[in-house]
């Protein structure tokens, strides 16, 4: 007599259902994590040399290649995720929204109250999203690049091993949404920057 026995898996909507490898023209490699909805993120900053993207005091080292990534503008950004293939992008805000929602623990649906400030809940996200946590995104601490407009041009580099910055796809105006991540505060949360300056990129494939 056989015996058949049932595994039931149960999963979340944040947890990776496929996981790949992207190579750029450069030969950098970089993980994903697919979530359920079908979206796939880079698991690692984006690392292609394009014009007006920078490694972090300038120095072009393996740190820049293989952890922190590049810096980039964000027409830099938009270049760079289109050069990784068809379908690349810069993740637009709704893709941000539901990465992050997943990792609020006070969430409970449609009827979430979305302009909630709760500090915890940040936190939550935080742990999620920063490296070693439960998304597998590892975001980094790469901190930004202010460039001013005005001449002289002075570069300015950040809040390095603090912050984060992230760009989210915004096509019109002189500023862009970005996502932070704040080592000393523990948070991750909506910001803006201007479109000159330079920021870490992770590009999404919907």
């Amino acid at each position: 007599m056989k015996t058949i026995i049932f595994i039931s898996l149960l999963v979340f909507s944040f947890e990776i259902t496929a996981q790949s490898i992207v190579r750029d023209r450069h030969g950098n490699t970089y993980p994903t994590v697919r979530l359920k909805n079908g979206d796939l993120w880079l698991a690692k900053n984006l690392a292609i040399k394009e014009s007006d993207s920078y490694c972090w005091n300038n120095k072009e080292d393996a740190t820049c290649r293989t952890r922190n990534g590049r810096l980039y503008t964000y027409a830099a950004a938009e270049k760079a995720c289109k050069n990784l293939g068809i379908g690349w992008q810069i993740p637009r805000w709704e893709d941000w929204d539901y990465l992050y929602r997943q990792y609020d623990p006070d969430f409970t649906g449609k009827n979430y109250d979305y302009d909630t400030k709760v500090y915890w809940t940040r936190m939550a996200r935080f742990s999620a999203l920063a490296v070693g946590g439960k998304s597998n995104l590892d975001l980094q601490f790469s901190g930004f690049l202010r460039i001013s407009s005005k001449p002289p041009k002075i570069s300015d580099f950040r809040e390095g091993n603090v912050t984060g910055s992230y760009w989210c796809r915004s096509p019109l105006g002189s500023n862009s949404i970005i996502f932070k991540i704040n080592r000393r505060e523990k948070t991750f949360i909506e910001a803006h920057q201007k479109k000159t300056n330079a920021v870490s990129v992770r590009c999404v494939k919907n």
